[in-house]
């Protein structure tokens, strides 16, 4: 069955998001207050309207309240009254962009399921590919965990990932390996 989205403010980062929904042949309801950027995005979704977000009638209207997933990307206070508003409207999964940590907790409070911080994301993965060389792409699992794309320094070429016993010296596990266009899956 196929699922249906309504991305909630359709800056940047919400747009980008409702494009790519869409790309992908999601259905999606897209919702600002800016008549120009709703006028941007409505070739890429099945919907878009002009409303305020705050407002659970122009919601209901929209359809928002069919949604499995709702992705409010406003990222200020008002997020947290559209967050309430889709709790009470039974949204069952609410993904709420916060501006900093306090922002997400009361997003939580209110009936967010998760809560991004992409301003944040994009800092620590920027700052880990800054700080060596290798890295080619970072992304944070969690505190303990992440998934990083490297170049193999030169003194590693040739060597087997058996001689270089990564998770014993390093605690890292190897999960794939890119040559060119191919990507090989490594087993543990």
């Amino acid at each position: 069955m196929k699922r249906q989205f309504a991305v909630i403010g359709l800056g940047i980062f919400g747009s980008t998001v409702a494009k790519t929904l869409g790309q992908l042949g999601e259905t999606v309801i897209a919702i600002d207050e800016d008549e120009a950027k709703v006028n941007a995005i409505k070739d890429f979704v099945a919907y878009a309207k002009q409303a305020n977000a705050t407002d659970p009638l122009s919601l209901r209207e929209a359809g928002v309240a069919n949604c499995d997933t709702a992705i409010i990307a406003t990222g200020n206070s008002s997020a947290i009254i559209i967050t309430l508003v889709l709790a009470e409207m039974g949204v069952k999964k609410i993904i709420a962009k916060a501006d900093d940590e306090i922002h997400g907790m009361a997003l939580q409070k209110v009936g967010a399921t998760k809560v991004v911080f992409p301003e944040q994301d994009s800092g620590i993965r920027l700052a880990n590919q800054l700080v060596s060389s290798e890295i080619l792409e970072y992304i944070e699992i969690s505190k303990e965990y992440s998934v990083q794309e490297l170049a193999v320094p030169r003194g590693l070429i040739g060597k087997t990932l058996m001689q270089l016993d990564f998770r014993k010296k390093y605690n890292v596990s190897i999960i794939a390996i890119k040559r060119k266009d191919e990507i090989i899956v490594v087993p543990s």
